[in-house]
C-alpha cells in the first residue's frame, strides 16, 4: 500500500500495471478482459493512460495496426523499484508524510517500514 500512497494509485490500478509489466506490449481489448478481475472502474484505462502509466507506442500510425500500449518508463521504473524492496535488495525510504504522526495506519506502517530496514541492515551485516 506505501506503493500505492507514495504513487496516488489504487490498489486495482497497482495490480494492473504489475500484470500489463509482465505483458509487455498489448491492445485495448487485452486491457478490457484482465479488467474483468478488479471492481468496475470505466474510465481506468483512459485515465492510467493521461497519466502517463501506460503510453501509446503507434499514436501516429493509421491502420490495422494502430492501439499498441506497453507501461511507460516511470511505471516500469516503479515497479522494479517494488520489486526490489519486496526482495530486500532496496531498503525502502520513509516518506516525510509517513515521518508526521497523521493516521494511526500511517504511524504502523512508518514503524513496520523501519523495523524491516532494522532487519534488512542486519542480515546485510551477517553476510
Amino acid at each position: 500500500m506505501y506503493t500505492c500512497e507514495k504513487h496516488g494509485l489504487s490498489y486495482p490500478d497497482l495490480e494492473m500495471l504489475l500484470f500489463l509489466f509482465d505483458e509487455g506490449r498489448f491492445r485495448r481489448n487485452h486491457f478490457r478482459k484482465f479488467e474483468k478481475v478488479f471492481s468496475w472502474d470505466k474510465n481506468r484505462f483512459d485515465r492510467l493512460l493521461t497519466e502517463g502509466w501506460i503510453v501509446n507506442l503507434n499514436k501516429n500510425i493509421r491502420g490495422p495496426v494502430k492501439g499498441l500500449y506497453e507501461v511507460s518508463p516511470n511505471t516500469k521504473r516503479m515497479i522494479r523499484n517494488l520489486y526490489g524492496v519486496l526482495s530486500g535488495e532496496i531498503i525502502q525510504e520513509i516518506d516525510p508524510a509517513l515521518r508526521t504522526n497523521n493516521s494511526y495506519m500511517k504511524r504502523r506502517r512508518r514503524k513496520q517500514i523501519e523495523l524491516m530496514n532494522q532487519e534488512r541492515q542486519q542480515r546485510r551485516g551477517q553476510v
